[in-house]
């Protein structure tokens, strides 16, 4: 790999030992150059591993995508999202607190959800709403209502 660097660090580029830009399944002139903007700027590693960098004018993103391709982070500037995408298990752990803040929030499962700690507390500022299309069970060795 070398990096040739430019005048000025926008015009600065990194070229392959085997001059191929990586496949996302996703490529455009611009991968290319063919635009000759020098839009798309990348690292990948032996294994495949990807970190891109496209500045394409309206269609900005930032992306890290696994070797084998069937995991991607990526920083859609232009829609205005992140994503995470994989074909396997992804898990989010923290030794202290982990908090997720948003306007809204939404959880869905094609199978279950299933929330275990010590303590569970849901509490709402406004309406709160329990919905099942079947049977809904409420155990507990004390349940008080009101």
């Amino acid at each position: 790999m070398f990096l040739c660097p430019a005048a000025s660090p926008e015009r600065r580029f990194l070229v392959f030992a085997d001059g191929t830009p990586p496949v996302t399944g996703e490529n455009s002139d611009a991968d290319l150059n063919g635009d000759g903007k020098n839009s798309l700027k990348f690292m990948k590693s032996r294994s495949g591993h990807m970190i891109i960098f496209d500045d394409t004018e309206g269609a900005e993103k930032f992306q890290i995508i696994s070797g084998d391709g069937k995991t991607r982070f990526e920083f859609d500037i232009a829609e205005e999202i992140g994503n995470l995408t994989s074909e396997a298990d992804v898990m989010i752990g923290a030794k202290g607190s982990l908090t997720l803040k948003a306007e809204s929030i939404s959880i869905q499962s094609e199978k279950s959800i299933e929330i275990s700690g010590e303590e569970y507390k849901f509490s709402a500022k406004k309406a709160a709403d329990i919905t099942a299309d079947k049977d809904l069970s409420v155990k507990g060795s004390g349940i008080a209502l009101n």
